[in-house]
C-alpha cells in the first residue's frame, strides 16, 4: 500500500533503506504471477515514491549520506551454460514471472538513480540537448530543411533552434545494429532517415487541426 509505504518510512525517519523482500518462489509464479506483480513492481514503485519524497525533505548534509540498498536476485540474469559465470555484463535475460518482476524492480531503482521537440511550424522553439553533441541538431535541422522545403517562404526553420540542459537521467545516445535481421531475414529499411522525416513533416503539415 503505497500510503502505509510513505507513512511507515516517514516515521522511521532513515539515513538508510535496504530492501531485500520480494514476493518469491518460481514455481508459485508461474501459477499467480499477479502477486508477484503487485509486490515486486508496484510495491517497489510505491517504496521508491516514499523513499524520494522522504530524501527531498531531508537537510543537504543527510541527503548526501542516504543510501537506498537493493536486493536483486541471479535469476534476473536467465540460465547459464555449463562453463560459463554471470558477471556484471551479463544481459537480463528473465524466464519466469518471478525473475521478470524482479528485473523490473531493478530497472525501476536504475531509473530513480539516473533520473530526477514538430514544434516549429506552430511558431515555436526547436529545443536540443545533448551538450552540443552533432547527432541530436542535425536531426532536428533535417527537420528544419523539410519544413522549408514544404513551406519555402518566410524565415529558415532553423533559426527557431535553441539549445537547452539535458533532463536528469537523459540517455546520450541510441543505436541499433540490424545486421542480424538483414542477414537472417533479408530485412531493408523502406526509407531513409531524411525520407521518412520528410514524409513525417508533411503528414503532420496537412493534420495541423489533429496537432492542435
Amino acid at each position: 500500500d503505497a500510503q502505509a509505504t510513505e507513512e511507515a518510512v516517514r516515521l522511521a525517519d532513515p539515513d538508510m533503506v535496504l530492501h531485500l523482500a520480494a514476493e518469491n518462489h518460481v514455481d508459485r509464479s508461474i501459477s499467480d504471477a499477479g502477486a508477484f506483480l503487485s509486490s515486486n513492481v508496484t510495491g517497489k514503485f510505491s517504496l521508491l515514491k516514499a523513499v524520494r519524497t522522504h530524501w527531498e525533505q531531508l537537510p543537504e548534509e543527510r541527503q548526501q549520506r542516504f543510501r537506498l540498498h537493493h536486493i536483486s536476485t541471479d535469476e534476473v540474469l536467465g540460465s547459464l551454460g555449463a562453463s560459463r559465470c554471470f558477471s556484471e555484463t551479463t544481459a537480463y535475460d528473465p524466464r519466469s514471472p518471478y525473475s521478470a518482476s524482479k528485473a523490473t524492480s531493478d530497472h525501476l531503482v536504475n531509473a530513480w538513480h539516473h533520473t530526477y521537440g514538430l514544434l516549429g511550424s506552430l511558431g515555436r522553439s526547436y529545443c536540443v540537448g545533448g551538450y552540443g553533441e552533432r547527432t541530436n541538431r542535425q536531426i532536428v535541422e533535417l527537420i528544419c530543411n523539410s519544413l522549408d522545403q514544404a513551406q519555402p517562404k518566410g524565415s529558415p526553420h532553423t533559426q527557431l533552434i535553441r539549445t537547452v540542459s539535458d533532463r536528469p537521467g537523459h540517455d546520450r545516445r541510441y543505436a541499433i545494429d540490424p545486421s542480424r535481421i538483414q542477414r537472417e531475414l533479408g530485412w531493408q529499411p523502406r526509407y531513409s532517415l531524411e525520407m521518412g522525416l520528410a514524409e513525417t513533416v508533411n503528414w503532420y503539415l496537412t493534420q495541423r487541426d489533429w496537432c492542435r
